[in-house]
């Protein structure tokens, strides 16, 4: 009895926090990209999700009164199979009674993953936030003489690193401008600086060649910085600076004491690793819990890889197409054909969620969607200059990416195939709930932006 609504339920639960409430990687991506402080995110996103949710569970609750679908065995897995060995058939003339499983050793699957997940991205976020790779102003020797190296370095040739720094989009033309004709105090020159170093596109190899770099950073610099946070661009690009002039910008220090623990418990906090250890466990629960023998559960196993396979191979091609979109240049597109330069109001809002959109519909997965349409939106518009709070230009965008899940969804298919539903019972259930919820945020994202701008 109202097996639909539970499994629901579930789904709107899951699906509205994997896109609004950090520390899921789609609202951490999207508050790196647009510089937001994760805490404020947190707070906004619970605050959005909360009457969202409450919205998608009455849609819940609609759909199983109109639609009356049974609990189903799951894809894959024959409930009444034959017994295909000795131990099976042993089982089934003589039926073990099942152990008891405690309540701690049935939730460990569940809770140690979050628990390590947590616990790495809280000390992340405490390193990143030190923001060790800021300028301070006594870590330059002499900025004036050193604003004046830049432009007179720049002035002499176009493909200088003093050039790079100078064509920054990050820099204001009041900025640039101050650098040429010498305006700048040392207080100006040093907060110039540090909008440049968060500025993923700074490096360039022909720029840098003459600049004895080591070559793991001149590595890490030539890749893709989409995923790169602002605390880990700035340090990349502050590596760059000091070695650029060595005599004029001090060297800082990278690993404190904050960020050595990061760093140990980063392998910890890894998804893989943590939900390896909960599918250990659950195994190993199962085969404890059943009296099976290791050659008996492998049976167990066999069939959930095979329900899951179709999965993976669906977000593969999801991300896949993902990918060519990031290559077909789709970002530069939509920025000649929108000017968004100064505006301040909700319009960029419903920019981000129109953009996320469209891009989940395109290639299905919400976690590329938020990332590469807050990149955009990064891009074309300056977030510190809204007349609210960015945290929720980050709901927003998570918003959008709930809009449109479909069959080259992975969300999609996980609710299929574990729920037992069919294709055409997902498309009246899962994809309305998911737009439900995406509109709901959009919805509160502007009321709140407009009652409580946090500003």
């Amino acid at each position: 009895k109202n097996y639909l609504l539970y499994i629901m339920a579930v789904g709107c639960g899951g699906a509205i926090t994997h896109t609004l409430v950090p520390p899921t990687p789609g609202p951490l991506l999207v508050a790196a990209n647009l510089g937001v402080d994760v805490g404020a995110v947190m707070l906004v996103g619970l605050l959005v999700a909360a009457p969202s949710s409450a919205i998608g569970l009455m849609f819940c609750y609609f759909m199983d009164r109109m639609l009356n679908i049974p609990m189903r065995p799951v894809a894959g897995v024959k409930a009444d199979s034959p017994a295909n060995d000795e131990e099976d058939l042993e089982e089934k003339e003589h039926p073990t009674p099942l152990r008891q499983v405690p309540l701690w050793l049935a939730l460990a699957p569940v809770v140690l993953p979050v628990l390590m997940i947590t616990s790495s991205t809280i000390a992340t976020t405490i390193a990143d936030n030190q923001d060790r790779g800021k300028l301070a102003a006594e870590d330059l020797t002499d900025a004036t003489a050193l604003a004046a190296n830049i432009a007179s370095s720049a002035a002499a040739d176009a493909q200088s690193p003093a050039s790079r720094i100078l064509a920054s989009s990050h820099l204001s033309d009041s900025q640039r401008t101050g650098f040429i004709d010498g305006s700048l105090d040392a207080s100006a020159i040093t907060a110039a600086l540090n909008s440049v170093l968060l500025d993923k596109s700074l490096f360039e190899a022909s720029a840098f060649q003459d600049v004895a770099l080591d070559e793991s950073l001149r590595t890490k610099l030539s890749a893709n910085q989409l995923r790169t946070k602002p605390s880990e661009m700035r340090h990349l690009n502050r590596l760059l600076l000091e070695a650029t002039f060595p005599n004029q910008v001090a060297a800082h220090q990278w690993n404190s004491t904050a960020r050595i623990w990061a760093n140990r418990l980063d392998g910890i906090g890894n998804a893989s690793l943590a939900l390896t250890i909960a599918a250990v466990i659950s195994i190993l629960t199962l085969a404890w819990a059943r009296h099976r023998s290791f050659h008996a559960i492998s049976g167990d196993v066999e069939e959930a890889l095979m329900s899951g396979g179709l999965i993976i191979l669906i977000t593969a091609a999801g991300g896949a197409f993902g990918g060519m979109l990031q290559k077909a240049g789709i970002s530069e597109a939509i920025q000649g054909m929108i000017d968004l330069e100064g505006s301040g109001g909700l319009t960029v809002m419903l920019l981000g969620f129109v953009i996320a959109a469209l891009l989940k519909v395109a290639q299905g997965s919400s976690t590329v969607a938020m990332i590469i349409g807050s990149s955009m939106v990064a891009a074309m518009v300056d977030v510190s200059a809204l007349d609210y709070h960015p945290a929720y230009l980050v709901t927003a965008i998570g918003g959008g990416s709930l809009i449109g899940s479909w069959m080259n969804d992975s969300g999609f298919w996980v609710f299929t195939k574990m729920g037992g539903l069919t294709e055409s019972e997902s498309l009246k259930t899962w994809t309305p709930l998911l737009s439900i919820l995406g509109l709901s945020s959009l919805i509160f994202s502007l009321i709140l932006a407009t009652i409580v701008p946090m500003r």
